[in-house]
């Protein structure tokens, strides 16, 4: 199962040199891979260039990790009942709050290719959530207004039939 790099090499100060070391040494020792003091094997079979490597999360807790996917949900309530999409949608209409809400996707998931810290991804996660209840929801309803027969397409008058 690919995941986690299995090998590292840190940067011995003394020479210069990368040495072979493991996540232990490198979170005990407190090392940066900003600062240039370690890098993952990139030609391991486990090695994948993902968010853990991207915003430095090889010695984060499983916590605070974990706590990116709840950012999502915390945002999709606050999409529901804090900013009301649903309501807000029958004030302004169906149409801005869809297209808004794919604008706010965009601008999340391009924040997604950028974040260097959990921190940020904290934050775009929870922008994500967010548009939620406007892409799913509203969109969906957007999309039946389109697919179903208006009633007023089938509903004749009693006194058009003589």
């Amino acid at each position: 199962m690919k995941g986690e790099p299995k090998h590292f090499y840190c940067l011995d100060h003394e020479t210069g040199n990368f040495n072979s070391c493991n996540k232990e040494f490198i979170c005990e020792n407190g090392l940066s891979r900003d600062n240039g003091e370690y890098r993952a094997e990139t030609e391991d079979y486990f090695y994948i260039d993902n968010w853990q490597n991207q915003a430095d999360m090889l010695c984060e807790s499983k916590s605070r990790i974990g706590f990116i996917g709840a950012c999502f949900f915390i945002g999709v309530l606050c999409g529901s009942t804090i900013i009301p999409l649903g309501f807000l949608s029958d004030i302004i209409g169906r149409k801005w709050i869809f297209v808004g809400s794919i604008v706010v996707l965009l601008i999340s998931c391009i924040g997604f290719l950028f974040a260097d810290t959990i921190e940020e991804l904290y934050i775009f996660m929870f922008i994500y959530g967010i548009t939620f209840p406007g892409r799913l929801i509203v969109g969906q309803n957007y999309a039946y207004e389109f697919i179903t027969p208006k009633w007023q397409d089938y509903y004749q008058p009693i006194g058009q039939y003589v």
